[in-house]
């Protein structure tokens, strides 16, 4: 019998693309290091792995919702597709008014009392990505091309 939390259990699906997950993440790893370690050790007294750290925790972060997500039954974001891609819509209306203006742009909100900047624009784009895989699937015997 097979354990509930094993490594075939946790990541079902296609190996391929959790592979590649695992490739970018590792990659960005390197990436933010690479292009930081000056900033960092002028800026945070010589601590060169200041924004390394920052980006490993992040990515541990999303590496469990990532999985989190995988769990969830397809059918759920088929019923729920409207609302994210309104979710999304409506946080794009609150970072034009509410957003965090860095270098003359507004493209983040901020979450008071932690600092976490979140893109509206990447929520509405995960949002509109499932709204049209929705609308296509309830459509699908009306498509001909």
């Amino acid at each position: 019998m097979e354990s509930k939390w094993s490594i075939s259990n946790i990541f079902k699906g296609d190996k391929v693309i959790w592979g590649a997950v695992v490739i970018l993440m590792i990659y960005s790893l390197l990436a933010v290091y690479s292009s930081s370690v000056s900033v960092a050790f002028k800026s945070y007294g010589g601590n060169t792995a200041y924004f390394l750290r920052s980006q490993f925790i992040m990515l541990i972060l999303c590496f469990f919702i990532i999985v989190g997500i995988s769990k969830v039954s397809c059918k759920v974001y088929y019923v729920l597709s409207g609302v994210i891609f309104l979710a999304g819509v409506a946080l794009l209306l609150m970072t034009i008014f509410f957003g965090v203006n860095i270098n003359g742009a507004t493209r983040s909100l901020e979450i008071p009392g932690i600092g976490f900047r979140l893109q509206a624009s990447e929520v509405a784009k995960v949002g509109l990505i499932i709204y049209l895989a929705a609308s296509l699937s309830r459509h699908y015997n009306e498509l001909k091309d």
